[in-house]
């Protein structure tokens, strides 16, 4: 939340200021304790080996976008007609391996040179690293520390993105490396140097006391180190997967499905569904319609009172429950410039009738469209094909200026893609793209 929040502040909201003086965050509508609980902790699922005959049981620790990428790129030398033998064996060493370097110089369709900077720096790597976050039954660790730690990894991120950029644009930038050893430290000095910066412009060190310059460089050194500790973590599992599949694209294709599959059917999709359950029982005027209605009537009553932009940004079922607000009375006064969902279900939801205001009387076989609700100016959805729970938009609220569908193609794969859309800065880049200059 700490990061996203950090995100938003840099690239959405500080930009805004010079035209909205006031311009700002609200606090996030939160209704999870409102949801679903497991009194058992999901003791009922019965756990799955089907992994054992692929490869190994825990994959936690590895890096799918990077292996994805590895694989990928092997399967390019394959079809050129590099023997399957030594495209593993040109994963054997760090300083003979052109894996990487290949994937720069040739990148495999669908992928762009800058890929293997996004890669390596996959977010769901980042947001697992237990070096870096405290263990669930750690409670010592200070909140606001906590909040640091977030915010680091949304100029992390943002760093990352500026270098993989630059090498989409000149791949030179790190192609004339001999081979991935060097490019893999050339990544790491190129990502450190642009966090730095970043560092020092938010806090410029102005006057600084000798005590204060010091403390900045220990901060410094610390990310860099921390940089460059994370490039060999990663590299190093991918490299050790990649060896095995490097010569079988298609399983190591099946590998990230299985793994996906997994994560799906397990916690994380139970408490989506449960979420639903609930939210569906309690029905539209129930604790969590109530909670989120409420939010919504203090975040536009601070934006109508300082004239600015009243901005929503929903992710997965929050979608459905702000659209089942607006199209069912209960918000009727609020005008909302843009509204940007992420991950969304909204058009599923109306395609099975399950709003309060859905008609049980539309017909199925015209394909109406719905339209997007009176009170938005602007709609856009953002979805990627990775994340099974999102949707298109536009062939059910239709497509026109005012409601589009974004596809993000940003690396993510079936066990990270639903959260994937805050871990990327070309993200709050297109919403800040979409406010308008005028209310």
């Amino acid at each position: 939340m700490a990061q996203r929040r950090k995100q938003f502040d840099d690239i959405v909201v500080a930009p805004r200021r010079r035209q909205y003086s006031k311009f700002a965050q609200s606090e996030d509508i939160y209704w999870g304790d409102l949801g679903v609980g497991f009194r058992w902790n999901l003791r009922c699922v019965p756990k799955t080996h089907l992994l054992q005959s692929l490869g190994p049981e825990d994959l936690e620790g590895d890096n799918p976008a990077l292996m994805q990428l590895v694989s990928d790129t092997a399967h390019n030398q394959l079809l050129s007609g590099l023997p399957p033998a030594s495209s593993v064996q040109m994963l054997g060493s760090a300083t003979e391996s052109h894996v990487f370097l290949n994937a720069i110089r040739t990148p495999p369709e669908g992928h762009r040179p800058g890929d293997v900077v996004r890669s390596i720096f996959a977010p769901e790597a980042l947001r697992n690293d237990p070096r870096q976050l405290p263990s669930k039954s750690d409670f010592s660790v200070p909140q606001a520390d906590l909040e640091q730690r977030g915010r680091q990894l949304a100029v992390l991120l943002q760093a990352a993105e500026r270098v993989a950029r630059q090498v989409d644009a000149d791949p030179a930038t790190l192609s004339r490396e001999p081979n991935d050893d060097a490019l893999l430290n050339r990544i790491a000095e190129l990502v450190s140097q642009t966090y730095g910066d970043l560092f020092t412009a938010e806090a410029p060190p102005v006057n600084l006391a000798p005590g204060d310059k010091q403390m900045l460089g220990i901060s410094l050194n610390s990310a860099a180190q921390w940089v460059g500790g994370r490039l060999g973590a990663l590299v190093d599992g991918a490299k050790a997967v990649a060896a095995k599949i490097a010569d079988e694209p298609a399983r190591a294709a099946t590998l990230l499905a299985m793994q996906g599959l997994r994560e799906q059917v397990s916690g994380k999709g139970l408490r989506f569904f449960g979420d639903v359950l609930v939210y569906l029982y309690q029905g539209y005027d129930g604790p969590i319609a109530r909670r989120v209605c409420d939010g919504i009537r203090t975040a536009a009553g601070i934006a109508t009172a300082n004239e600015e932009p009243l901005v929503v940004i929903t992710h997965s079922f929050g979608s459905i429950i702000f659209y089942d607000a607006l199209t069912s009375g209960k918000v009727p006064d609020i005008r909302v410039a843009l509204w940007a969902s992420a991950g969304a279900q909204t058009s599923l939801f109306s395609e099975m009738g399950l709003y309060h205001s859905s008609d049980p009387n539309l017909p199925t076989q015209v394909h109406p469209v719905l339209g997007r609700p009176a009170q938005v100016a602007k709609w856009i959805n953002f979805y990627d094909a990775a994340d099974i729970l999102s949707y298109l938009h536009e062939p059910v609220f239709g497509a026109s200026p005012e409601v589009g569908d974004i596809e993000v193609r940003e690396g993510a794969n079936a066990s990270t893609a639903h959260g994937h859309y805050f871990l990327t800065p070309s993200f709050y880049e297109r919403v800040a793209a979409e406010i308008p200059d005028h209310i």
